[in-house]
């Protein structure tokens, strides 16, 4: 059986406080920075946010000091979306995509930690309709990418250094919240419309867990933690 937890976040600024209870962390950053993705150094503690307004990723320091890890679009990096870091703790893996009348593509973003610099970018040049919101990574490399726009997750392969479209399903219309199952054997995809899908990777079977009965919708986070899944919804 999978738990569920449902994290409601209309934050802004958070504080860091004491005690037993969970975190508030206040970053020193500005009120237009608009974060909408983060991710967590396993080891450092460091906070990655990524800004909707400002084209760019932030670090935060476990003591709530902000500094740009990139600069406002480096790259013509645009809409800062879903980040994850990967294995070894050394890049960020971020989406980013083009909401405009003119140009409406998407892609994948990798980030070295330590410079900042751009390593790899992958535009969706060919589809102007996708629209990449949030990924999880395995412990090989591969990436899964919620695409909203197209009912789709997309799949960077990490031996050919490529991303193509690994599965599209109408059960999977607007697509954002993505995680993991442990054995990495099942991935969870949250949709706008029809709930929470489980995924199996192997035959790409696709099964609704938690669907137009329930408050699963629009999540926007997700994540697999000890036989259970945690959702934001903000």
């Amino acid at each position: 059986m999978i738990r569920f937890t449902l994290i409601t976040a209309f934050i802004s600024t958070m504080t860091f406080t004491g005690g037993n209870g969970p975190r508030v962390i206040e970053i020193a950053a500005d009120t237009e920075l608009i974060p909408e993705g983060i991710a967590v150094h396993p080891r450092k503690g460091t906070l990655y946010l990524s800004s909707l307004h400002q084209h760019k990723i932030v670090a935060v320091s476990p003591k709530g000091s902000a500094r740009d890890l990139t600069p406002a679009g480096a790259e013509d990096f645009k809409l800062g979306l879903g980040m994850k870091i990967d294995a070894a703790g050394k890049t960020l893996w971020a989406c980013t995509a083009f909401n405009d009348s003119t140009n409406h593509q998407t892609g994948l973003y990798q980030v070295d930690l330590y410079t900042g610099k751009v390593l790899q970018k992958f535009i969706r040049k060919e589809d102007k309709h996708c629209f990449f919101n949030d990924l999880v990574i395995d412990r090989k490399g591969n990436i899964y990418i919620t695409d909203s726009y197209q009912s789709s997750v997309f799949l960077w392969d990490a031996q050919t250094a490529t991303l193509s479209r690994w599965l599209q399903n109408e059960l999977l219309q607007w697509a954002n919240g993505i995680a993991l199952s442990a054995d990495e054997q099942t991935l969870f995809v949250a949709s706008g419309s029809h709930g929470i899908q489980k995924i199996n990777i192997r035959t790409k079977e696709i099964s609704p867990i938690a669907g137009k009965d329930t408050d699963f919708y629009f999540i926007d986070g997700l994540a697999w933690y000890r036989n259970s899944l945690i959702g934001v919804v903000g």
